[in-house]
């Protein structure tokens, strides 16, 4: 929430954190064969975190875009959070696209980066071979997000506001460092030398090239 994302950006300089997140975030790629009711549900599910929630389908079937909107409208009216929920829907940042075609679809969730990503279509896993950025990805009808969230076993913190483009979700990577090791023989620093050699001088950093020559001398 807002007030945790708040508290890691005033202390990050002191501690090391895993990265801001939030407003949370959901889009559905769905084609004709989706359950309009299913994925309908789905946005709503996400617009009662936050007035701020980015709740988006995306879809090449007008018919099923113009179903999505109805079940949206069925679904909210007497939920406890249902001024919360309507907040959310509302803003710019949520609504039912139409694409011209599903490819278009799934180039749109590609640049978008969700930090809940739903696939309700026939080929669902065709689709996810198209994508590489998204913080978690729920495949199939039977996948609500709400599992993710609560029972399946992945991580719930994820990276919002296309974050996942450059990073993952939460995960004790996060914390963990890493450090290289190399070892050269004479063989193999013969087969670099070159580029060693080329480079430093490109960068005027003749003690570079150097270091290398002298273990041929």
């Amino acid at each position: 929430n807002k007030w945790v994302t708040a508290a890691k950006a005033e202390v990050r300089g002191d501690v090391e954190i895993d990265f801001l997140a939030g407003p949370s975030e959901v889009l559905v790629v769905c084609d004709g064969t989706a359950d309009p009711d299913l994925v309908a549900s789905d946005l709503v599910a996400q617009a009662e975190h936050d007035p701020n929630a980015s709740v988006v389908a995306v879809t090449a079937d007008e018919a099923t875009a113009a179903a999505i909107c109805e079940a949206v409208d069925e679904q909210v009216p007497g939920r406890e959070r249902e001024a919360i929920i309507g907040d959310a829907l509302d803003h710019d940042a949520s609504g039912v696209l139409l694409a011209r075609s599903m490819s278009e679809a799934v180039l749109f969730a590609e640049e978008y980066a969700a930090e809940h990503l739903s696939i309700q279509a026939d080929d669902d896993e065709a689709i996810l071979d198209r994508i590489e950025s998204a913080g978690s990805v729920f495949l199939g009808q039977h996948t609500p997000v709400a599992a993710g969230d609560y029972a399946s076993g992945t991580n719930h913190v994820l990276p919002t506001n296309g974050g996942a483009k450059r990073f993952g979700g939460l995960s004790v990577d996060t914390f963990l460092r890493s450090t290289t090791v190399q070892r050269l023989d004479e063989t193999d620093l013969d087969d670099l030398s070159a580029a060693i050699t080329t480079l430093a001088a490109a960068e005027g950093l003749e003690a570079h090239a150097e270091s290398v020559r002298r273990r041929f001398d």
